[in-house]
């Protein structure tokens, strides 16, 4: 950890640097002269981490670990994160409009604690970060392994120029937090892209109906790309997107307080390969759902309406067994409501209190007019499959039954036979031979013809090939 690094700790604020090498001031930590042992060898350099203050003779055993630089204020320019050094985000950290921020493969970034560190990422700046499977970049908690808990820094914000109906479509504020003014009329940007990245102990509840993500995505155009992205432990939603368009790939939800995927503020981009995986002891907020989508917080008839598509999600809930009682405050593997209209493809939701559940009179018309869809999908193990408004005399159950539909409602968790999807330390979601999973998919729907979307034979986020290699399910326990 960044705080145990005794030999250096180069200082500064990120509105005096640009490109590496970095102009720094350096703290180096010298320890208080000691008697020497003269009959004693040792490491005599006080920069070094094994340094020995009463060896007089040394033997050339010093050690030495990485740097870490305190990241605060703003970045101005194009700037680079090297994997020589560990990064410390200390409150906000704005990457400024016309700014770049590059993060280099195995880069370890530690949201501060103390100080609710933030990256923000602003309307026409950029960030390029890019791990691999085997070393991917790391947002975490700067806490001890054992003592990190959801929530323990702000997370990241992205924003962008996309369309959004906030404030008849002029965007807003995240939770309004200064300098995080998202939405306009430009759905093709880019807000750079994040990929082989995990995001550990992020996101939080700032007040009512103000919420952070680990990853908030907020009015993000098309050409922003995430791809092979774990959030894990978010004291919220583990992914938000607020408006936008951006096109998202290869996510995973892990263990969150909140939702895995929320959608408002007439969010349109596309989302495929997604698994959540849920805690059944977690100490969840009141409807925390799989897929939460709304128009807005309220009951606006404002267009555009939220109209994401997802395809290939794999929601794995609460309940291990019908039997099983979790947390209060599990809700729904669907949660439709204030409007939406989401549209669902191909996924297979197990183990949640409800399976689907529609709130509001427009949302069901949505449903009824095929604004909203869901389609070629598979409940399983859920003991409530459909609820509605208590009001409402929707039939929820014969809509999503409907034969054209192709959807499926299985009685228990194994009948989807995942190989052993409810590990909370080493999950595999792939699907065992003789798996209904493994057939009947459809991307004829024109939303579906999104050049970012794969067309593959099986339902759910996993075929044959496990592609979460790039994710710590122990991070609790990880040294970094």
């Amino acid at each position: 950890m960044y705080h145990k690094i005794i030999q250096i700790l180069p200082i500064f604020t990120a509105m005096n640097r640009g490109l590496l090498p970095f102009s720094l001031f350096l703290a180096v930590v010298l320890l208080a002269a000691c008697t020497k042992n003269e009959n004693k060898d040792g490491c005599t350099d006080p920069l070094a981490s094994n340094y020995d203050p009463e060896a007089a003779y040394d033997d050339g055993t010093c050690e030495y670990k990485k740097g870490s630089i305190l990241v605060e204020g703003e970045i101005t320019d194009t700037t680079i994160w090297y994997r020589d050094y560990y990064y410390i985000l200390r409150g906000n950290v704005y990457v400024r409009s016309g700014a770049q921020l590059r993060i280099d493969t195995g880069v370890v970034v530690f949201g501060e604690k103390a100080s609710n560190g933030t990256l923000i990422v602003q309307k026409g700046a950029q960030i390029l970060a890019e791990g691999t499977t085997e070393t991917p970049v790391i947002f975490t908690s700067d806490q001890d392994p054992g003592s990190r808990s959801p929530g323990d820094w702000g997370g990241i914000i992205i924003c962008g120029n996309a369309p959004t109906n906030l404030n008849a479509g002029s965007g807003g504020l995240v939770n309004n937090i200064p300098g995080t003014e998202f939405g306009g009329m430009e759905p093709e940007e880019s807000s750079g892209f994040l990929r082989n990245i995990r995001i550990e102990y992020a996101g939080h509840v700032t007040g009512t109906d103000q919420e952070l993500g680990a990853l908030t995505l907020a009015g993000v155009g098309k050409q922003t790309v995430c791809d092979f992205v774990q959030a894990s432990y978010s004291g919220d939603d583990s992914f938000l997107w607020l408006g936008g368009l951006n096109s998202s790939g290869h996510l995973i939800s892990y263990r969150p307080l909140d939702d895995d995927f929320d959608c408002n503020y007439a969010f349109h981009g596309v989302v495929q390969f997604a698994v959540g995986l849920r805690d059944p002891n977690a100490n969840v907020y009141d409807n925390a759902n799989g897929i939460e989508s709304d128009n807005d917080d309220g009951t606006s008839n404002l267009p555009p309406f939220t109209n994401p598509s997802f395809t290939n999600v794999t929601l794995i809930g609460p309940k291990t067994e019908l039997s099983t009682v979790p947390s209060s405050g599990y809700n729904a593997g669907l949660s439709f409501k204030n409007n939406t209209q989401h549209r669902l493809y191909n996924s297979v939701i197990v183990g949640f209190p409800v399976g689907m559940e529609l709130s509001g009179m427009i949302t069901e018309t949505h449903a009824a007019n095929d604004f909203l869809q869901v389609r070629t999908s598979v409940l399983a193990g859920c003991p409530l499959d459909f609820v509605v408004d208590q009001s409402s005399s929707f039939d929820l159950a014969a809509w999503y039954n409907t034969t054209a539909y192709a959807n499926t409602v299985l009685n228990l968790n194994g009948d989807v036979l995942l190989s052993n999807p409810f590990s909370l330390e080493g999950p595999s979601f792939l699907p065992q031979s003789g798996s209904p999973l493994l057939s009947g998919t459809d991307y004829s729907y024109g939303n579906l013809q999104d050049p970012f979307i794969q067309q593959v034979s099986y339902k759910g986020a996993f075929g044959s090939d496990n592609w979460a290699t790039f994710a710590n399910w122990t991070p609790q326990s990880t040294e970094y």
